[in-house]
């Protein structure tokens, strides 16, 4: 019986496993990163990228895969459209 119980488990742990690395390599996800004051967003699936201020005032539109803004100090509204999800992240800039 606790043999069966091990390999049940350890079946369970290797799904567990598969199904985040699927998660994980996921195309539609979001990378955004900085480099200096320039905020670079990039995914294979992305459409489209809008960079707002926090009155909601629309400051720039980028389409495709990749885009970059360069920032000043400040708080940031970011939304990207990838496949058929939208993203918003708060950018902060200090």
């Amino acid at each position: 019986m606790k043999k069966v119980f091990v390999s049940l488990f350890t079946l369970a742990v290797l799904m567990v496993s598969v199904a985040l690395a699927n998660v994980k390599s996921d195309p539609n996800d979001l990378t955004v990163r900085f480099c200096e004051n320039t905020l670079v967003v990039t995914s294979p699936e992305m459409t489209e990228a809008r960079l707002f201020d926090m009155n909601a005032q629309l400051l720039e539109i980028q389409k495709g895969q990749y885009a970059s803004f360069e920032l000043e100090k400040g708080t940031y509204r970011l939304l990207a459209k990838v496949g058929d999800r939208t993203f918003l992240r708060r950018i902060e800039v200090r």
